[in-house]
């Protein structure tokens, strides 16, 4: 029998990070493969919306993000929170925007 192929490098990451944002945020997008992580992403409300679960107090996402100001305001709050979480954070708010 022939060996199964790897999959290609990250395809195993981006379907466990998928699956990790249907389950809190109960968005079947995630998972379906119609948008990619950057179009779902893109606003900061979702990752506003993940992170929240594992905080004492929830963060507050403008919802809907409809302009970059508000999309860049939930993605400082997601950084925010990821310091506060004690994840090291690598990259800035416009890298997660762009």
């Amino acid at each position: 029998m022939a060996a199964r192929p790897e999959p290609p490098p990250g395809a195993l990451f981006d379907r466990d990070v998928r699956e990790w944002l249907a389950k809190w945020t109960g968005k079947a997008a995630y998972t379906d493969g119609t948008q990619s992580l950057q179009a779902l992403l893109h606003d900061g409300c979702d990752l506003c919306r993940a992170v929240s679960h594992m905080l004492a107090h929830p963060l507050r996402p403008n919802v809907p993000a409809t302009n970059p100001i508000q999309q860049l305001s939930n993605i400082s709050q997601f950084l925010a929170a990821c310091a506060v979480l004690g994840v090291p954070v690598e990259f800035s708010v416009a890298d997660l925007h762009s």
